[in-house]
């Protein structure tokens, strides 16, 4: 059942079934009438911009996946010119990555805030959800 035989009932309901099948001309008028409200409940659906108020999903960054600079440390014995160096040395800048998988919630609420990220809470207002289609188009 769709949104317009919902409403094709609740009319059948309310009228009387007797009465909507009095003549094929009131059984038109009333299928025409569901059809055009459900037109209009799913036109208003579609105009609409909801936000999410309470939301958690899972997220996982497979080990590997993240590529990240490293900002330089410190290294063991090197050797120098001519003779080797006993102690450490510093190390520059080089590219890095993730050694073991990253999992946790990504998290958009109204009310509570698990990741303790300041940003859960205006994440509401900058989310959006749309009813791009319904099954009657």
């Amino acid at each position: 059942m769709g949104l317009k035989d919902d409403i094709y009932n609740a009319f059948e309901k309310n009228l009387g079934k007797d009465f909507v099948d009095a003549t094929s001309d009131g059984k038109k008028k009333v299928d025409d009438l569901a059809e055009d409200i459900s037109k209009a409940i799913i036109n208003w659906v579609k105009a609409q911009t909801f936000n999410i108020t309470e939301m958690e999903a899972p997220i996982h960054f497979p080990a590997t996946t993240i590529k990240t600079k490293v900002i330089g440390g410190v290294s063991g014995p090197t050797p120098g010119f001519g003779s080797p160096i006993a102690g450490p040395a510093l190390v520059g800048p080089a590219d890095g990555q993730n050694l073991t998988s990253i999992k946790n919630i990504a998290q958009i609420s109204d009310t509570t805030n698990k990741i303790q990220d300041g940003r859960v809470k205006s994440a509401v207002r900058n989310s959006k959800v749309k009813l791009l289609t319904s099954d009657k188009d």
